[in-house]
């Protein structure tokens, strides 16, 4: 007999159904990993600081952001976020965060802002009085600008030389090699070898028009081959006291290569190695316009063979009306085979000088003829730099220019290959004055010279200062890296060198102990290096970065963008990458150069799990991948309640 349950039965019925399936949910239910809590808290604050991140649930993990976004995980891998491994560096940021832990669900995201106060900038002092000039013309000061270290000082001996002129080379050994002007045994000039710990040797005291060593008064770079031979010129000297051009051995035999007669050239201005094996020069005076001592001409472009023997063949002569007059430092030759340089004097009434090219069989183009304002007066020669456009420096000339009898303190410029000058920075006085070498782009991109007056001793144009060392970025930002003071030297007409050590070194014409020049170092912090290295990972990887120079600080960035001294976050642990990263770094250290940005891309390829085939439908997860079985408990509680109520009704 079936026996209907009344009302108040089933309402019990009911009650009893829906407190199991309360009471199953309940015992089921997965647990939520603890919400991230920041310290210090967020709020306004007057510099960074260095917040950690906790949970109170043992175990989470935590993965976080800073750019505003919200990060998340699936199965305990971050799918977008930072992996939280030790205190983090904020100042204006957003910071959220989210807590995960196997066999838990997620927490809920904790997002906090962090803030420092907008102040009105303070200003260190100008390095220079600016004129009103286009933007490119700004100079900016560094945080922290290196201080020179002064190796050696020139002495006024006997044998020693002294006046070291222009940059110097490094040799295959490590060692640098230059040329005194003055100084040595017979008082004309010597050759040197000096380590980048300061001891010089002198290699050879030139002896003038007879001896030994032909040549006086060098002047003009030196050029190195594989072999460690050393080629270079005398601005006088030689058989008919019109220069030389010499060879020297690392043994130490030398050879003179040629004796200029005037006719073939007077006062050479330094050699370079050509790719055809072969000396190319230039030489300010002299050619087919010389015609007396008293009256040399203006210059000759050169080609010196050295084999079978030393020949020297003029490949042109420069003449004022279809080129420019008087050739001033080496040349440089370009990716395109032909060869590239200046001239101090223009076309026929004009005085300023030109930007010339040359192709190997001696055919010059004029590339661009100086106008006062735009530079006047090149020289140091020029360099290419790594975009293929050429650099260099006027003596005179930019917005300080006047007339030709108030010329200006110089400028620093780009040439196309193809003859478009762009004036790229004006010196001021106090920025710099008178430039007179050559640029060296350093393996930071930017680039690297010297003025011989100028600087932070500058008062007038009649007490023009000691000089500087100065850097300027490719988009013409110029930094006043050292004002020379007399102790540590004065009149830099050497330029600068960078070591295969990344430091660079540098001569000055005077000062020092005993004024006639010294040796100087500017140390650069050594670049940051990514341990493990860049490349692709099947796995999350956890990057540690370093660098040589003890006691240098570490910014990095993660979004691509370059890091500066006052940008990126500061390095205090092991980054974590989870995710496809371009992970960029700068070291630096107050008295150094701050070091070229280490840029590194980690490729992260997860492979995706093997799925497990089950019968029933995968359940959902949380927070670690813990599987949801409330809803399986409560299927299973009530066909319990609905076989027991089917029993009392057939019992009934």
């Amino acid at each position: 007999m079936i026996t209907k349950l009344t009302a108040f039965q089933r309402q019990v019925n009911l009650a009893v159904l829906l407190a199991g399936i309360f009471s199953a949910a309940s015992a089921f239910a997965t647990p939520q990993v603890a919400t991230p809590i920041f310290s210090p808290a967020a709020g306004v604050y007057s510099v960074a600081q260095s917040v950690e991140i906790t949970s109170a649930t043992s175990g989470a993990s935590i993965a976080y952001t800073t750019d505003g976004s919200i990060p998340t995980e699936s199965g305990g891998t971050i799918t977008h976020g930072t992996l939280y491994s030790g205190a983090i560096t904020v100042s204006d940021t957003t910071l959220s965060a989210i807590a995960f832990e196997n066999g838990y669900a997620d927490s809920s995201v904790a997002i906090s802002g962090y803030t420092l106060p907008t102040a009105v900038p303070t200003f260190a002092p100008l390095i220079a009085n600016l004129p009103d000039a286009a933007p490119d013309f700004a100079t900016l000061p560094l945080v922290t600008l290196p201080t020179p270290n002064v190796l050696y000082n020139f002495p006024i001996s006997a044998s020693d030389g002294n006046t070291p002129a222009l940059e110097l080379a490094q040799g295959n050994d490590g060692d640098f090699y230059g040329m005194t002007s003055a100084g040595g045994a017979n008082g004309l000039g010597t050759i040197f070898k000096i380590t980048p710990t300061g001891s010089l040797t002198t290699l050879v005291s030139f002896t003038g028009t007879t001896g030994a060593f032909l040549g006086s008064n060098p002047h003009g770079v030196l050029a190195l081959d594989s072999d460690g031979n050393i080629y270079g010129t005398t601005g006088s000297g030689g058989t008919s006291n019109f220069g030389t051009a010499f060879k020297l051995t690392p043994s130490g035999a030398f050879t003179t290569l040629v004796s200029f007669t005037g006719t073939n050239g007077s006062d050479p201005r330094g050699v370079i190695l050509g790719s055809d094996g072969n000396l190319y020069g230039v030489t300010e005076a002299g050619g087919s316009t010389y015609v007396s001592p008293a009256n040399q001409g203006v210059g000759t472009g050169f080609k010196l063979a050295l084999t079978p023997s030393p020949t020297l063949t003029t490949l042109l002569s420069f003449d004022g009306v279809h080129n420019g007059q008087f050739p001033d430092g080496s040349l440089v030759q370009g990716s395109d085979g032909n060869f590239y340089g200046a001239t101090v004097d223009g076309l026929i009434g004009n005085t300023m000088g030109t930007i010339f090219s040359m192709t190997p069989s001696g055919v010059v183009t004029t590339l661009a003829t100086f106008t006062g304002l735009n530079g006047y007066g090149p020289r140091g020669g020029l360099m290419q730099g790594s975009d293929g456009n050429f650099y260099g420096t006027t003596n005179t000339g930019g917005s300080t220019y006047v007339s030709p009898s108030i010329q200006g303190y110089g400028t620093v410029f780009k040439i196309t290959s193809g003859g478009t000058l762009t004036s790229l920075v004006s010196f001021t006085g106090p920025n710099g004055a008178y430039p007179r070498s050559r640029l060296l782009q350093g393996t930071d991109g930017n680039f690297y010279g010297a003025t011989g007056n100028g600087g932070s001793s500058y008062v007038s144009a009649t007490s023009p200062g000691y000089g500087t060392v100065f850097q300027m970025t490719p988009a013409g930002v110029l930094t006043t890296l050292v004002s020379f003071n007399l102790t540590n030297g004065t009149a830099p007409f050497g330029g600068l060198v960078q070591s295969t050590d990344g430091n660079f070194y540098g001569v000055t014409q005077t000062g020092g102990t005993s004024n006639v020049g010294v040796f100087y170092q500017l140390l650069m912090a050594a670049a940051p290096i990514f341990s493990p290295a860049a490349g692709t990972y099947t796995s999350a990887q956890t990057v540690t970065i370093t660098s040589a120079t003890i006691g240098a600080s570490i910014h990095y960035t993660t979004d691509g963008s370059s890091p500066t001294e006052t940008s990126g976050t500061l390095y205090s642990g092991p980054v974590s990458i989870s995710a496809t990263t371009t992970l960029n770094a700068i070291a630096f250290l107050s008295g150094d150069l701050n070091s070229p940005v280490t840029s590194g891309t980690f490729t992260i390829n997860i492979p995706a799990p093997t799925p497990t085939p089950t019968p029933a439908a995968p359940a959902a997860s949380g927070g670690g991948g813990a599987p949801s079985y409330w809803f399986l408990g409560f299927l299973a509680f009530a066909g319990i309640l609905r076989w027991k109520f089917r029993k009392i009704q057939a019992l009934t």
